[in-house]
């Protein structure tokens, strides 16, 4: 998954984050798959989070531009961090003081207007992603109990997020590849060359499926 990028489409200016996979052929790289994902998918994501509670949740790409943010009612993303640089210095230099090679999961608390907050981050699998969770620490320091849950939550909320968009990925891109594979070796194996790949859907591999049926 790559960084985001926008580009004028048919349906308008989108936002996009490009996805990709290798394939191989006997442990040799022979070529990709490619597929442009609008950032609305997710905004979706974000919005079906029920164990986000009232986290300001941040998916943000390796350039550290936003692809979706907000809370799970706000339905139009945040697009841009809604404080001024000045605002997040403190966050901001204990952010760059990680290294975030040995530590790639943590949490960061700062103040911000007299209040304290805390912001858990971790980085996302296969990716230059990363996704932070901040909340109003203030808020939270009446009840350890409380505390304790919402930690567990945010927890299995990145793990969720990390299972939910792996799966997106396998489902558009790996499968086909991995049957348009299976075919190669069936038509390998058998010189049947009336096999055909399936076309379920209106995508780039589909295209390239019927390009290499006919």
């Amino acid at each position: 998954m790559g960084n985001v990028y926008e580009r004028v489409t048919d349906n308008g200016n989108k936002k996009l984050v490009p996805a990709y996979i290798g394939i191989y052929k006997n442990d040799e790289l022979i070529g990709y798959i490619a597929e442009e994902l609008d950032t609305a998918y997710f905004d979706e994501l974000r919005l079906s989070m029920d164990s986000l509670a009232s986290g300001t949740f941040y998916l943000l790409d390796g350039q550290g531009a936003i692809i979706t943010a907000g809370d799970t009612r706000q339905k139009e993303s945040i697009h841009h961090f809604v404080t001024t640089d000045k605002e997040r210095e403190d966050f901001q230099t204990k952010w760059e003081a990680i290294d975030h090679n040995k530590h790639p999961t943590g949490e960061i608390r700062y103040r911000y207007l007299g209040d304290d907050y805390i912001t858990y981050y971790s980085n996302l699998e296969n990716t230059n992603w990363s996704i932070r969770v901040t909340e109003n620490y203030s808020s939270q320091k009446e009840s350890i109990q409380s505390f304790r849950i919402y930690y567990l939550l945010v927890f299995i909320l990145l793990v969720i997020g990390a299972i939910l968009i792996q799966s997106f990925f396998a489902q558009q891109i790996t499968f086909p590849v991995q049957k348009a594979i299976q075919a190669f070796e069936q038509i390998k194996r058998t010189q049947d060359y009336s096999i055909r790949l399936e076309i379920n859907q209106k995508d780039e591999f589909s295209k390239l499926a019927i390009s290499i049926n006919e």
